[in-house]
């Protein structure tokens, strides 16, 4: 049978037949995505934190962070990497699941006297931890990790108590005086006028340069033990049998690191009929791992589709000449990999999409 009309040697009907295939295709996929949208928006959310844990060498000493909220400035400890952030995100979500992240070997238990990693370690918060307990040298970076946060989320801190006791008595008497010289005898406002007052910022500087380490160190821990509550940051919700999960991954090689995340993206898909709300802190983790994990995680939050989303990421400076470190909730990070692969897209294959998206959500 012979056509008599032909486009570049094809007959027209095949042209026309192709070309309606294409049709239905994109209106299918236009038709799934739409179905996919909509049941998204019908689905039970899960709230779920993904930190990196790393120790940060000493459990005896620990860091101090400062977070703004409505206008205010409140200020928490930290002395696992990773731990600050979960507790910045605990103060502002109600998690349903905490999934940390770190080496195989920050997650250990005793089995014949020997040590063994444990790779997928799903259990409650607080299962196991004694929290008035003297020794915790003892904890892997995981139950360490377990611990300080059923101690955030009860609403106790028991490590900075035992602290006080590492100078002697009339060392620590003659330090407090000199504080009250600067701040007054009422010294639970003091962290939160240091950040505010200039003068005081100056004061405190000239104070901290005449003491050791070790008594700078005292400083710090007493000031934010006695903090006034309403300057600190609190658990939005007193629940310390949370489910919380370890996931290994190690720094031998990319592929490894890429290898290990796929088991944790798994583990994140396995209730099909719910929405993953993420909430990140790769604080714990290298430069390395953390830019492959937010890469993963971004290319699921940018499939049409997806039951997983990524809510907000945790951001970290320090601040105050390196005496606090600021802590804020971003998703200016995942944002300017969305900007990049955009436009790779539009210069290799003039997609507009991606990009049409991330203007409309500027």
């Amino acid at each position: 049978m012979n056509y008599p009309i032909s486009v570049d040697g094809q007959p027209a009907l095949v042209i026309l037949i192709l070309f309606a295939k294409s049709v239905i295709i994109c209106y299918s996929k236009k038709m799934f995505l739409d179905y996919c949208r909509e049941n998204i928006e019908h689905m039970e959310k899960k709230k779920v934190l993904i930190c990196g844990i790393r120790d940060f060498g000493s459990r005896a000493e620990g860091q101090y962070f400062m977070t703004r909220e409505d206008g205010d400035i409140k200020f928490c400890e930290g002395i696992v990497l990773g731990e600050s952030g979960a507790k910045k995100i605990l103060s502002c979500v109600e998690i349903d699941e905490i999934i940390a992240i770190g080496s195989s070997n920050q997650c250990v238990e005793s089995k014949d006297g020997k040590q063994i990693s444990i790779p997928y370690h799903k259990i409650k918060l607080n299962e196991g931890i004694e929290l008035f307990v003297s020794d915790t040298e003892n904890f892997s970076d995981f139950d360490f990790f377990r611990y300080r946060l059923t101690q955030f989320v009860e609403g106790i801190n028991i490590d900075t108590a035992d602290f006080f006791e590492t100078l002697e008595c009339n060392r620590r008497e003659e330090i407090l005086d000199q504080m009250k010289e600067i701040f007054g005898d009422d010294l639970s406002q003091a962290i939160w006028r240091f950040v505010q007052e200039e003068e005081i910022q100056e004061k405190t500087k000239i104070l901290a340069k005449s003491l050791t380490e070790q008594e700078r160190h005292w400083m710090k821990a007493y000031l934010h033990s006695v903090l006034a509550r309403k300057h600190q940051i609190t658990a939005k919700v007193n629940n310390a049998s949370i489910p919380i999960s370890f996931v290994p991954i190690t720094d031998d090689s990319e592929q490894k690191v890429i290898n290990r995340f796929s088991n944790l993206i798994s583990e994140l898909l396995t209730e099909k009929d719910k929405e993953i709300e993420l909430y990140v802190d790769l604080h714990g983790f290298s430069m390395e791992d953390s830019f492959v994990c937010m890469n993963a995680l971004y290319a699921l939050h940018e499939d049409p589709g997806s039951i997983i989303k990524i809510k907000d990421v945790v951001d970290e400076k320090i601040v105050l000449s390196g005496y606090l470190y600021e802590i804020s909730l971003s998703s200016n990070r995942y944002r300017v990999q969305k900007l990049m692969v955009g436009i790779n897209a539009f210069l290799q294959n003039g997609k507009t999409d991606i990009l049409r998206d991330y203007w409309e959500e500027s």
